[in-house]
């Protein structure tokens, strides 16, 4: 379980994949910027109003007696357009 659901825009699964990458709590920033540092990645499986289930990925395990930090690392949000348009003036 993470704390964050519904009402922290957690995305429900059935709109896509909303991926995380757990951290040990008290991380420094720094750590939380390189992936590479990461202790797993978690998949969000279902979203209540202020938490969401998570699936850890397989082969790895994280202690219940112990607290995390997650970073999103994948959220199913549509493409933006976007229109870019040169003043006539410009060069």
């Amino acid at each position: 379980m993470i704390d964050g659901g519904d009402l922290y825009s957690i995305p429900q699964p059935s709109q896509g994949d909303t991926l995380l990458a757990i951290f040990p709590a008290g991380s420094p920033p720094e750590q939380l910027y390189q992936l590479s540092n990461k202790l797993c990645e978690a998949k969000v499986t279902q979203v209540m109003p202020h938490q969401s289930k998570v699936q850890i990925e397989a082969g790895k395990s994280l202690s219940s007696d112990r607290s995390y930090w997650a970073i999103i690392t994948s959220l199913p949000l549509e493409p933006l357009k976007v229109y870019i348009q040169s003043e006539p003036d410009a060069q």
